[in-house]
């Protein structure tokens, strides 16, 4: 029972991410290269505020977090 309902929960549409479970275009080639330019724009971002401790801080805090999130995606 516990294996049908997981089945029929990862397919539910009105769960948003399973749209990206289910998209043709979540794929490792494609995500790897999304996900470096990603992670360039904030280590652009980083580089700008070096003279601003705290945003720094925050940037990195904030790339972590979304790191983890992609992570979970793969």
């Amino acid at each position: 029972m516990t294996t049908l309902e997981l089945r029929i929960m990862t397919t539910n549409p009105t769960i948003p991410m399973n749209i990206y479970r289910q998209s043709t275009y979540n794929n490792p080639k494609d995500l790897f290269h999304e996900m470096e330019q990603y992670m360039q724009a904030y280590y652009n971002l980083i580089d700008d505020c070096k003279e601003y401790p705290i945003w720094k801080r925050k940037l990195q805090e904030d790339l972590g977090n979304s790191v983890a999130y992609m992570a979970i995606q793969m």
